[in-house]
Order: structure tokens, then C-alpha cells, then sequence
């Protein structure tokens, strides 16, 4: 005995682009405060979407940039929201705030850090582990991960690492960093903005 089943529709195979972009210039910690993230998130951004919006079906860009929505909850939220996109689409996250490594560990800095202690960014802070598992669920194999911050070398090459070796299919993987691990990120090059971002922007301007 046999089933027979018929599909009669189109799939849909134009990409989708979904973007995380996050500039923090405001923690709880003030003395923490940065002036250009913020407008670095921007101008990235703006340029991405300026030289994207032709080629995908849609271009869904999540800014993060004031402080009530550059809390640890409020970036881990929108990672999550993207977990149910098509495995077709794009996945870029840009994040231009600060960076540090304790033991091994990478935190990237949401503007609710309020001491630069292991104990404290434990609690307030990001760090690569957390953001891997987040990474790992959102299921397009097209990722580009972009990271303007101090000592981003160690996050750069364990995620991408990981989530390469995570996968069972050929994932197109990029990540890129502003700095090695032992080195800080140049904030205030050219026009109000750090180094990375003014010459990541320049180069997708062609």
C-alpha cells in the first residue's frame, strides 16, 4: 500500500540579511564611558544597509546603542529572537564596546557593567562561551562576526573556531577583529570614529 503526497507550492530561496549591531558608549560604570561606539555602530549600519538592501530580500538591521537597550538581557533578547530565521538567510552581528580577558575567558562589556572585577562581569558582562551557545542557535550557516573591541583576538578565533567545528555542512564563517588578544582597539581615528569601523565602512564603499 502506498501514500502518495503532492506539493504544489514555490519555495522561497532569496536570502533574507538579519543584522545585531551594537555601539555602547554609556555604562553604569561612567568612568567606563566611550565616545565613539555609538556612532561607529551607526556608520556601519548605515553603510551596510546602504549596499545590501539590492541584493536581499529583506534587510533587517537590530540597532543597540542607548543604554536601556545595551543591557546584557536586552543583547542576548535579540540574539534569541533570531533563532527561527530560514537556514537560507544572513547573519551579521557588529559589536563596538569594551573588551577584556580574565582566565581565559573573554567579556564583552553591555552598558549594565558596574566594576571591571572577574565577580562583576561574570554577572553584567558577555563573555565568548555565552555568546558561542547563542551563535550556535541561530541557524543560517552564513555568519560574519565583526568585534571593535580591546583584545578581541581570543573571542574572534575561539567562536569562529567553534561554530565551524560545530557544524556538520560547510558553514560560511567569517570573523574579523579590531584587535589581537593582547592588543587595545584605537577608538577616535578619523571622523568621530575608531579605526576598525572607518576603514571596514571605507572598504564596503569600495
Amino acid at each position: 500500500q502506498y501514500l502518495s503526497i503532492v506539493g504544489d507550492y514555490e519555495s522561497d530561496t532569496q536570502p533574507s540579511l538579519h543584522a545585531v549591531i551594537i555601539g555602547i558608549d554609556g555604562y553604569k560604570d561612567q568612568k567606563l564611558n566611550l565616545t565613539f561606539a555609538e556612532a561607529d555602530a551607526s556608520l556601519f549600519g548605515t553603510t551596510l544597509y546602504k549596499h545590501t538592501k539590492d541584493i536581499f530580500k529583506n534587510v533587517n538591521i537590530h540597532y543597540l546603542r542607548k543604554e536601556q537597550g545595551t543591557t546584557k538581557e536586552a543583547i542576548i533578547n535579540v540574539l534569541k529572537s533570531l533563532q527561527k530565521i530560514s537556514p537560507n538567510d544572513f547573519f551579521v552581528f557588529y559589536c563596538a564596546s569594551h573588551g577584556v580577558i580574565i582566565n581565559e575567558i573573554f567579556y564583552i562589556f553591555s552598558s549594565d557593567v558596574v566594576s571591571t572585577a572577574e565577580n562583576s562581569l561574570k554577572i553584567h558582562a558577555i563573555n565568548h562561551l555565552e555568546l558561542l551557545e547563542l551563535f550556535k542557535r541561530i541557524p543560517t550557516a552564513n555568519k560574519l562576526l565583526l568585534f571593535d573591541t580591546c583584545h578581541s583576538g581570543l573571542i574572534n578565533s575561539q567562536i569562529s573556531k567553534q561554530l565551524f567545528e560545530h557544524s556538520q555542512k560547510k558553514m560560511n564563517i567569517t570573523s574579523i577583529s579590531a584587535a589581537q588578544a593582547q592588543q587595545t582597539a584605537m577608538e577616535g581615528y578619523a571622523d568621530g570614529h575608531g579605526v576598525f569601523t572607518y576603514v571596514l565602512s571605507d572598504a564596503l564603499e569600495g
